[in-house]
């Protein structure tokens, strides 16, 4: 074998999968076969990555040299961070979803509800990636759409620009719908890897999607393998009601952009 490093899996087998923990995508790409050096360092790359990620919710990882080298990514959504039990539990069920279903898989992604887990064998890594984009929609739908897609992209537009610019690359929202008598709930993520101005395109991205799949429902989940944008009718956050930001009232404007983690 190529390197004489040994990776231990610290996988929870015993911890209950939390719940909520729902797979919403799975992609497994570029089959390979007879390449133990490979699958070693996948298996590397998902031990650094549930070794990291409690520190903050977020770790990448580089495994390996030459055509072997292995990228991996590892992130759970904001408002677990501080939960960081729950979140390696997340992300722990992430990796042996992949394990078992992508074995020989050279790229692979999976998005729960509470954490995103990647790996590939090209360096991804700071650069935007909107191979497909997911659609999760409720089948509500607006009594008074006009009114409620105009509340809605002012609070999405806050939003997408508050995550570009925080250093988590993270934020959420609510806003009062006077006239539809409910409190619209709005977040948005970036992978912490983008930078500030990456991120901002890949949500915009996320809006074009939003608006031509999502229109005038209720609730509704876009996402792909570098950032998601969700909002809905319902407080879908793990964040209590009253410590979510009001739109405009609790943060007019949001900062200036931050750099990249890179």
């Amino acid at each position: 074998m190529a390197s004489s490093t040994s990776y231990q899996l610290f996988f929870l087998a015993l911890l209950p999968i939390a719940a909520g923990e729902v797979v919403l995508y799975q992609s497994c790409n570029h089959n390979f076969t007879n390449n133990p050096v490979l699958q070693y360092n996948i298996y590397g790359a998902f031990s650094d990555l549930i070794t990291k990620v409690p520190s903050n919710g977020f770790a990448i990882t580089t495994i390996g040299n030459g055509t072997n080298t292995v990228y991996g990514l590892a992130q759970c959504r904001g408002d677990i961070i501080d939960n960081s039990k729950g979140c390696v539990i997340c992300v722990d069920h992430a990796i042996r979803k992949l394990m078992g279903d992508c074995t020989g898989s050279a790229a692979t992604s999976i998005l729960l509800d509470l954490c995103f887990v990647r790996y590939d064998t090209k360096n991804f890594l700071g650069i935007v990636d909107v191979p497909f984009v997911a659609n999760f929609t409720s089948a509500g739908t607006a009594k008074d759409p006009e009114a409620f897609n105009q509340a809605l992209w002012l609070l999405l537009d806050w939003v997408k620009l508050s995550a570009s610019s925080a250093s988590d690359k993270y934020a959420i929202g609510k806003e009062k719908f006077v006239r539809g008598n409910m409190t619209i709930y709005g977040m948005a993520q970036c992978t912490q890897d983008l930078s500030g101005l990456t991120c901002k395109g890949c949500l915009e991205q996320m809006s074009n999607s939003l608006k031509a799949s999502c229109k005038d429902r209720l609730a509704c989940l876009v996402a792909c393998n570098s950032c998601q944008l969700q909002y809905g009718d319902k407080n879908f956050n793990l964040v209590a009601d009253n410590n979510i930001p009001l739109f405009p009232g609790d943060k007019p404007a949001p900062p200036a952009l931050a750099p990249s983690h890179n």
